[in-house]
């Protein structure tokens, strides 16, 4: 059990990280605290929710998506994943979105739009979020942690533990 700022164990450091370190790393790991990286990106596009779930939202219409994906390691590690790797996978992802029609399953393409359909049941921020998340994972992004992906500065979906 951690007790906030009381030592649980002591090591002697043998390594580049100072006196400190072992120690540190001890509390955290008792904590089960974790180091935590994460990159934002942005994308323009548009959908519609079936008219069942909002009537206001089932009109075309678009958002200016905000897109923030976190990774995780266990909190005795200075380093997690890089950073340019991250955002590089996460743009290599959202890039065909980019300024397109977000299409979900047995939705009608609409004429003279760029129609992206993806593989999911609602074109949701909900289902933006898991379908991102889990498109990553199998890109090979390792400590995925969270997926949110917001559709205006106060409303956002996440997916994730």
């Amino acid at each position: 059990m951690y007790i906030a700022g009381k030592i649980i164990r002591k090591r002697k450091t043998a390594g580049i990280y100072g006196p400190y370190s072992y120690t540190v790393l001890v509390v955290a790991e008792a904590a089960g605290l974790r180091t935590c990286i994460s990159v934002r990106s942005r994308f323009i596009a548009g959908h519609r929710v079936p008219e069942n779930l909002s009537q206001k939202c089932s009109k075309i219409h678009g958002h200016n998506y905000l897109v923030r994906v976190k990774v995780c390691a266990d909190g005795s590690t200075p380093w997690v994943m890089d950073l340019d790797e991250l955002s590089k996978a996460v743009n290599t992802l959202l890039e065909p979105l980019d300024h397109s029609y977000i299409l979900s399953e047995g939705q009608e393409d609409i004429a003279g739009a760029k129609n992206v359909r993806l593989p999911i049941k609602i074109a949701s921020a909900e289902e933006l979020s898991r379908w991102i998340y889990e498109s990553l994972e199998n890109m090979g992004i390792k400590g995925l942690s969270e997926v949110e992906v917001c559709e205006t500065d106060d409303y956002c979906a996440s997916y994730g533990g």
